[in-house]
């Protein structure tokens, strides 16, 4: 108990040389030894969170164009149409525009013409089909075209 209290005995003293002071040993309870993939998984993980945070600033503008865009080609397309109809409503004659209703009357006469033949033809296939339990020979197969 009689020991005298130097600057010498305590550690890290000014009079003291640094190399002559032991080291701390390592504790036992320090981390393990980091992985090398673990500061490509932070790059990562800092760089897709950097990515979100400018989407969502981004969004927004990119929304504002897009309905812009939307509008301006909805705009143009109806406007070139009702212009032209029109344009070519005023400019046709009359002869040409009675000519152009009696094709459309023609056109629609020919296309239901052709939907009901089709109907009968597909009823009558069908029906001969159902009745025809004959396997195909030789002589009933249809030849090559």
């Amino acid at each position: 108990m009689n020991e005298s209290h130097t600057p010498q005995n305590e550690p890290n003293s000014p009079g003291q040389d640094s190399a002559d002071t032991p080291k701390p040993q390592p504790e036992s309870n320090q981390l393990p030894p980091r992985c090398a993939f673990q500061s490509l998984c932070g790059a990562v993980n800092s760089g897709a969170s950097r990515a979100k945070a400018a989407a969502e600033k981004a969004a927004p503008n990119v929304q504002a164009a897009t309905k812009s865009a939307l509008y301006w080609t909805a705009y143009g397309l109806s406007y070139a149409s009702v212009f032209s109809w029109t344009l070519a409503a005023h400019l046709t004659p009359e002869s040409s525009k009675s000519g152009f209703r009696a094709g459309v009357a023609a056109g629609k006469e020919a296309v239901g013409n052709l939907v009901e033949k089709l109907k009968r033809s597909g009823e009558k296939t069908a029906a001969e089909t159902s009745s025809d339990s004959a396997p195909l020979t030789a002589e009933t197969q249809p030849s090559p075209a």
